[in-house]
């Protein structure tokens, strides 16, 4: 039957530029609608009248490569038929509730009638923040009413499922002689692809980035998400923040330069304060200590000494670049962020805890059992984790937006201090003293010279009916930022391109560290990351055919092990009264600001004005023989 079919094909045009997306009159991309996703943008102040005024204006255009998450794990999923006639969905993902949601409107079904059930780590970096594959798994299996697995390998994972989005934007901002800014006036281009995926929202994240850095008291922007006949695009740790950074930290090295300005001197002069209002969406951005991170991470980098010119005619040239960063913590205000926990007691003295955390290699279970074992003066290891399971977890929004230790932390500590309440009240009634004279230290409540283990207690209330679990749902009031500064060195070999970082410093306004290994693991982790977004990574898009030459670790270069530098880590933990502890997030900050560091080294290395990545030897010996050919002229 399949070999009667006859299938027609009518070429259309492949669009696999923005510019060219643009330029179409004709629609072609999407039915009944243009070829832009989301055009989104802001403007405050008085721009044009300030660029008037200016007495220079700095203009930069900046292009990034579109990158994959290279999660040692590839794609793969499980879906079974249930004896309820329910599917269960076992999957590796970052949200089991949009899995249970889009795999339902997929096949057309109640999401009473889909279980999900998140599988341990998986690795994703934002690449599993959509269903790929469960909607299909969940289909064959209904259908078949058969266990289905799929699994991708590195080639279908690369080409099948979701990129960080490549982008172009240019920067005007107009300052006065003694390094005040006072105007910026930024457009992003963004290729996201083919299909109104997680890319099509980037407009709206890159915005909120724009105003919580500097003060900048007059500023437009826009961005375009663009669609286009190429892979898909998404969610890529730190959601439109790398490409947004890159194009305004450039810029801001630049802008010192043509200033004669420090590049240091030059952010500390526009640098936000602690609670400064955001002028584009109200909030505050709570203790703000990015001039902490600016002013400690050039010091202990030694910054004024290794800012000099490099020998113009050596080989090996070094430079030493900087950049500083911004991240959000949760999703507030713009969606329900909330979270909801149930903590109890077992039978052994240990704790249940019930939470949709979706821990994906990020430590956020290692941090929950933390924060419980502080309240309860307990090990870490007496918290069991239920299973990320949609029979037992409240919704929740997932593993996205840093909001995992701020957000969801928050929302466990408060569940662990009611049941701590809860079980003191219990524990007075078992020694027969007022409530407010038991404490609970060492794993026994205590008062009066009487005494009683958390697994008597357990014991003693479940013999009388007594209930020992409590639930609790905290909904976020703020998003205050997280803030950073990075410092890189490299060595530039100007003959054959080759760019080595040879030291690197990175400074981070944490709020408080409550876990300062897996703190500085993230940190290590998003430089690799960085490093490769700067020197390396691009999935490489034949502008003819459309086809991805990247799709494989043989073609698509990752920065290895022997390729890191020494990495210096600073933690500047003033506090963040909304966050549990005084904590704020790190895990998607710590890769941000690192390829426009590195790339403003470069540049300072071999005085050039490098904006398009990734920053490869082809590009570093074809500038220096333009630079050549211009000195010659």
């Amino acid at each position: 039957a399949a070999a009667l079919i006859v299938v027609e094909y009518e070429p259309l045009p492949a669009f696999l530029t923005t510019a060219a997306a643009l330029a179409d009159d004709d629609r072609l991309l999407k039915d009944g609608g243009a070829h832009l996703a989301e055009d989104k943008g802001f403007a405050y102040g008085q721009t044009d009248a300030a660029f008037a005024e200016a007495d220079l204006v700095v203009t930069s255009t900046v292009s990034t490569p579109r990158t994959h998450h290279c999660a040692i794990e590839n794609h793969t999923c499980v879906a079974m038929p249930e004896s309820d006639g329910r599917i269960l969905i076992l999957s590796p993902c970052q949200s089991i509730f949009s899995v249970q949601m889009v795999t339902a409107r997929a096949l057309g079904i109640p999401a009473s009638e889909i279980r999900v059930v998140k599988t341990a780590i998986g690795g994703s970096f934002g690449g599993k923040a959509e269903p790929i594959l469960d909607p299909l798994c969940a289909h064959f299996a209904r259908v078949l009413q058969r266990p289905v697995g799929i699994t991708l390998d590195r080639a279908e994972t690369f080409t099948a499922t979701r990129t960080r989005s490549g982008a172009i934007g240019q920067v005007r901002t107009a300052v006065r002689r003694d390094g005040r800014i006072l105007a910026r006036d930024t457009e992003v281009r963004i290729d996201i692809g083919a299909y109104q995926t997680g890319g099509g929202f980037l407009p709206g994240s890159m915005s909120q980035r724009m105003s919580r850095l500097y003060d900048v008291p007059n500023q437009r922007y826009r961005g375009r998400a663009v669609l286009t006949n190429t892979v898909s695009s998404g969610a890529f740790r730190g959601y439109g923040s790398p490409q947004i950074h890159l194009i305004s930290e450039i810029n801001m090295d630049l802008t010192a330069r043509a200033l004669g300005m420090d590049p240091v001197a030059f952010r500390l002069r526009n640098l936000i304060a602690p609670e400064t209002v955001d002028q584009v969406t109200g909030i505050s951005v709570g203790n703000a200590r990015i001039r902490d991170c600016v002013e400690q991470g050039a010091e202990a980098f030694g910054w004024q000494a290794r800012r000099v010119p490099a020998d113009p005619v050596a080989r090996f040239r070094r430079g030493v670049g900087m950049a500083c960063a911004t991240h959000i913590n949760g999703c507030y205000p713009g969606f329900h962020e909330a979270t909801t926990a149930s903590l109890g007691l077992r039978p052994d003295g240990r704790f249940d805890l019930t939470c949709a955390l979706h821990d994906l290699g990020c430590g956020s279970n290692t941090v929950a059992a933390q924060i419980i074992s502080e309240v309860m003066d307990a090990a870490p290891t007496d918290v069991v984790f239920s299973a990320v399971d949609s029979d037992l977890c409240a919704y929740d929004l997932g593993t996205r937006a840093s909001r995992m230790t701020y957000i969801v932390g928050e929302a466990v500590r408060r569940t662990a201090e009611k049941l701590k309440e809860h079980l003191c009240g219990i524990a007075a009634l078992a020694l027969n003293l007022p409530a407010g004279e038991v404490t609970l230290a060492g794993g026994h409540f205590q008062g009066a010279g009487r005494r009683i283990s958390l697994a008597n207690l357990a014991a003693w209330a479940n013999a009388r009916g007594t209930g020992l679990e409590v639930t609790e749902t905290y909904r976020a009031t703020a998003n205050p930022g997280s803030y950073a500064a990075h410092f890189a060195e490299v060595e530039v070999d100007v003959l054959t391109g080759r760019v080595r970082v040879t030291d690197y410093l990175a400074a981070h306004d944490l709020g408080r560290a409550l876990n300062q290994r897996l703190v500085e693991g993230q940190i290590h982790g998003g430089v690799q990351i960085g490093m490769g977004y700067a020197l390396l990574e691009d999935i490489a898009i034949n502008p003819e055919t459309g086809v991805m030459k990247a799709d494989s670790f043989s073609r698509y270069h990752l920065v290895n092990a022997p390729e890191m530098p020494g990495i210096r880590v600073i933690l500047v933990e003033k506090g963040e009264p909304s966050g549990p502890y005084g904590a704020k997030s790190v895990g998607e900050i710590a890769t941000i600001p690192v390829a426009p560091a590195i790339v403003n080294a470069i540049n300072h290395a071999l005085e050039l004005q490098l904006t398009e990545l990734p920053v490869t030897r082809e590009r570093v010996v074809a500038a220096m023989q333009r630079k050549a050919a211009v000195t010659q002229s």
